[in-house]
């Protein structure tokens, strides 16, 4: 089933924690690159069940 906006809103609000995360890494100083972070649902939740 697709939502269609609302999967879309959803989808930008992990890159957007991606990009929080990244940043916070950089800044932190555990990252060389702040946009190379790409893992906020796994760190958070696990990861995905198959």
């Amino acid at each position: 089933m697709k939502f269609g906006t609302i999967e879309e809103l959803w989808y930008e609000w992990l890159h957007f924690c991606d990009r929080v995360m990244g940043w916070l890494n950089y800044v932190i100083g555990n990252a060389e690159d702040p946009y190379s972070y790409d893992g906020f649902w796994e760190d958070v939740f696990g990861q995905p069940q198959k």
